[in-house]
């Protein structure tokens, strides 16, 4: 099944006043793997492709997300979004796992595993002090992530770069057509 989802999803950035959650995480370690990994339940890889042009400070990522839904039927979501604008690829890949954790509450995805090739963010998303998680950025992104409902820091792990291919094509597809009009017949 190849599904094309267009929605969007309001992603915010929770640095204005009066925007405190706090809640209660357990840390946990972050699994590295090159080889084929086989989970139970519903794999969601997230990604980002992003670059500057010469002389900008910020700019738009496009976002990847693939979801590997198993049970019965093995059923596979691609979806494609850009990134509102940031500074580095670590704020992109933040934005993609912040995506990546919205659709799973939307969608009610029971145990979701969150995969993905940024060792940096899976190590700072699971810091029970965003405080001391990761460079000062990506925090907003991570206490974003962290107050999400589908967010376990035992569900988060760093895979090998190979291994998430459908989420960086998902998210390269979305640098090539983010300006391009949107048609419909």
């Amino acid at each position: 099944m190849y599904i094309s989802l267009i929605k969007e999803l309001q992603v915010h950035d929770s640095t204005r006043k009066g925007d405190q959650s706090a809640e209660q995480l357990k840390l946990s370690s972050v699994v590295t793997s090159q080889s084929t990994i086989v989970f139970s339940g519903t794999q969601i890889y997230s990604d980002a492709a992003w670059s500057l042009e010469p002389g900008q400070a910020v700019a738009k990522a496009g976002i990847g997300v693939f979801l590997q839904i198993n049970g019965q039927h093995t059923d596979h979501l691609y979806i494609s979004a850009v990134s509102p604008p940031v500074a580095s690829a670590l704020q992109a890949e933040a934005y993609g796992l912040l995506l990546a954790v919205k659709i799973a509450a939307q969608l009610h995805v029971q145990d979701p595993k969150f995969l993905t090739d940024s060792e940096v963010l899976a190590s700072a998303v699971v810091q029970p002090d965003i405080t001391k998680a990761g460079p000062w950025a990506i925090r907003p992104i991570l206490a974003a992530i962290q107050t999400t409902p589908s967010f376990h820091p035992y569900r988060i792990l760093k895979v090998h770069r190979s291994l998430n291919f459908k989420a960086h094509h998902q998210a390269r597809l979305a640098v090539k057509v983010q300006d391009k009009p949107i048609s419909s017949t």
